[in-house]
């Protein structure tokens, strides 16, 4: 089945709502809803598992080398597809077995609308943003994208229009974007 796995980034997490079980979430942050706003994408890949349980025991005692998050915790959330026996959507890693939640996973945009969004696919950004970070965009392909993640770099977006994937980062990281897009070609050179 294929996984994606979000994690509560602790800057955007202003309730600490990291490692708290589901029937917290309203005492601490005034809603029963999981606040997609706060997570970014860990991971995602497809694996051997045939339920949450053991997509869990993989993230807690045989974790795979490319993965980069913590040990999947309470609070965590997976999104779940093409698995014959659970139904697709995402699930809410809680004290005890998961939740089906409602969640968003495009809902940290940086602040951008959806529109601005779009329009940021087609061009390099180089504003600086709300939070007085200068940030740089790039269009990657699935191979550029993995190499990315596994150089941490997480922040992306999916692009359905042209099947590519938009990396943000702050411009300080741009000579280190390019050092490991470049390590992808001098591999592909060498085929």
């Amino acid at each position: 089945m294929k996984i994606t796995i979000y994690q509560i980034n602790s800057d955007r997490d202003e309730n600490h709502m990291k490692f708290m079980a589901h029937n917290k979430l309203e005492k601490f942050q005034g809603s029963s809803e999981v606040d997609s706003k706060i997570y970014d994408k860990i991971y995602e890949k497809e694996v051997r598992c045939n339920s949450l349980e053991e997509v869990y025991q993989m993230f807690n005692l045989n974790r795979p080398q490319d993965f980069k998050g913590h040990s999947l915790s309470v609070s965590d959330v997976v999104e779940v597809s093409g698995n014959e026996k659970i139904e697709d959507g995402f699930y809410f890693c809680d004290s005890i077995g998961f939740k089906k939640v409602s969640f968003n996973p495009f809902a940290y945009d940086g602040s951008m609308s959806i529109e601005d969004f779009r329009k940021m696919q087609s061009s390099s950004l180089d504003e600086p943003a709300a939070d007085g970070i200068e940030y740089r965009f790039r269009k990657c392909s699935e191979a550029e994208k993995d190499i990315l993640i596994d150089n941490g770099f997480f922040d992306y977006r999916y692009s359905d229009s042209d099947n590519k994937y938009i990396f943000r980062f702050p411009a300080e990281q741009e000579v280190k974007v390019n050092a490991s897009l470049s390590s992808l070609l001098r591999h592909t050179v060498k085929k």
